[in-house]
């Protein structure tokens, strides 16, 4: 499919760029941001899709729009960290607006909870709701946040010098016992009642391992990063990687879409520029793009397995890291408000099951159109006066069942899989309808991503839309840092550190940090919160 570019992206010159960034996700784009708004870095970032942004781009179909990755954030406060890259690397013009309290709703077959904004609330809650669980729930929540601080020494880890980051890995051993352990263990060990334990773990989907594979570390740090309330950006999620091309721009960067990089070019064990399969015109063109850094923003699996053919880009363990599962996503489009459903934006967990286990299970449920769970959002209501109503529904599903499509293109598959699509999707709906009676009578439009979908938009394997599994074994993994084997390739993005758009974030962070040099991410830190 061919899309006209803009005027100034045609005019691609192939050896004038100070850095080459591949992928505009949200990890690659704040990686390109920081480069030239603090080292005035003129920056290529080159993607395959026909829109910037990765997972935090938007698309449209008539009046409707929505969000593809981006749902809900937390920690947007004014004087977070995330709030301040996000500022920086927008110049501020990215506003957030916060989810009204209480923020999630999950919905089980005999009770739901709803999850209001505070530590405190939600520690309250949950003790009225179990009684008998109060001194374990008080520990969880303890122990939530020490997860949430392991998880950010990890991050530490990935990218300062080797002295500190042996220094402070030794610090995080202190909190490794529970933080490595799974989460279904640690449910297991410290909760009695499997309704509690059950509600505790409702937000894997959050992170794409269930727990009884999940680091508890990864499971607190996703609830502690929630326990102060959740954002979404005031307007589309497609304005954001807008706002940061400008600031790319403004040194002589620029973002390229329809630019595939098919190689890494590495000469004397450095890199020294990419190949790409130029598609901006009807007649797809290779061309060679020449540049002293390179930033991989299209994951670990990717970088060293395909685009990097050099023997020393061979990372010993790579293909020992499991890919984390992917998802459908169903984008609905609404003949009115949802909020004469009751709602008012919150999201909504749907269970019809405590077992958060067996995921072949649950994909075979949704193939059939009878799915045990699904997520629920309604980002129209969160915005001021919106004109048009969406919904988006949101399954974890295995991959396995689509791979004989894998190779077809797309919109051009067999009409067995649009077939299997409008059965889950037809699942779906009926699910949401058995809990929020009168939404699909609501219902105009539909369109159902799968695991394809995903792994043909964003080239991670096998539709995996969080990267690697969150493991302890992924945890284990001292070897696995920004600076790559080979000279002058640095990686950014979720596999940098951990899932999520504020993950992504700051691997991006992390990345331009290691380019910048010695110290480069305390240099980084200061000049973004100093900046107004």
């Amino acid at each position: 499919m061919h899309i006209q570019q803009k005027k100034d992206c045609m005019t691609l010159d192939t050896g004038t760029y100070d850095a080459i960034v591949i992928g505009s996700g949200i990890g690659g784009l704040t990686a390109a941001a920081i480069l030239a708004k603090l080292k005035k870095k003129r920056v290529l970032v080159l993607e395959k899709h026909f829109e910037p942004g990765g997972l935090t781009h938007g698309f449209r179909r008539g009046r409707f729009r929505w969000n593809v990755g981006l749902h809900y954030i937390g920690r947007m406060h004014k004087g977070e960290l995330a709030r301040a890259v996000f500022d920086f690397i927008t110049d501020g013009k990215l506003e957030w607006r916060k989810i009204r309290s209480p923020f999630e709703r999950f919905i089980y077959p005999d009770f739901t909870f709803q999850v209001s904004e505070n530590r405190k609330t939600f520690t309250r809650d949950l003790c009225r709701r179990f009684p008998d669980e109060t001194a374990a729930i008080k520990k969880y929540v303890r122990d939530v946040k020490a997860g949430a601080r392991y998880i950010q020494l990890y991050y530490l880890t990935r990218f300062l010098p080797i002295p500190l980051s042996f220094l402070i890995s030794f610090w995080s051993r202190l909190l490794k016992k529970n933080a490595l352990q799974t989460t279904g263990y640690y449910l297991k060990k410290n909760i009695r009642n499997p309704r509690l334990a059950a509600l505790l773990a409702t937000q894997w989907g959050v992170y794409g391992a269930p727990p009884s594979e999940s680091a508890f570390a990864i499971h607190g740090s996703i609830v502690n990063h929630y326990m102060n309330g959740a954002f979404v950006p005031e307007h589309s999620n497609g304005k954001i990687s807008g706002l940061i091309e400008k600031v790319i721009r403004k040194a002589g960067g620029m973002v390229c879409v329809n630019c595939e990089v098919t190689e890494i070019l590495i000469e004397n064990n450095k890199a020294v520029g990419v190949k790409i399969r130029d598609q901006r015109t009807k007649s797809p063109k290779e061309r060679i793009v020449h540049a002293p850094i390179i930033i991989s923003s299209a994951g670990a699996e990717n970088t060293y397995n395909r685009l990097c053919t050099h023997d020393h880009c061979e990372k010993k363990d790579i293909n020992g890291l499991e890919l984390g599962c992917s998802a459908v996503s169903l984008y609905v489009g609404l003949k009115e408000s949802p909020e004469k459903l009751g709602l008012h934006g919150e999201n909504i967990w749907i269970n019809e099951t405590y077992d958060h286990e067996n995921l072949t299970s649950q994909t075979y449920a949704l193939l059939k159109g009878a799915p045990h769970r699904c997520y629920v959002s309604f980002p129209s209501i969160r915005r001021n006066n919106a004109e048009h109503h969406n919904a988006e529904i949101i399954a974890m599903i295995e991959y396995a069942p689509f791979k004989k499509w894998a190779e077809q293109k797309w919109k051009r598959r067999q009409k067995e899989y649009y077939k299997l699509k409008e059965k889950i999707a037809a699942g779906l709906l009926d699910l949401v309808e058995k809990h929020l009676p009168g939404f699909t009578s609501m219902v105009e439009y539909k369109e159902l991503s799968s695991p394809l979908t995903v792994e043909n938009f964003t080239s991670r394997k096998n539709g995996a839309v969080y990267g690697f599994k969150p493991t302890a074994k992924y945890f284990r993994k001292h070897w696995y840092r920004v600076e790559s084997p080979v000279k002058n390739i640095y990686l950014s993005g979720v596999d940098v550190c951990t899932v999520g758009v504020v993950g992504a974030l700051m691997g991006g962070v992390a990345a331009a940090s290691a380019v910048i040099g010695s110290l480069g991410f305390f240099r980084v830190i200061k000049k973004i919160r100093s900046s107004p």
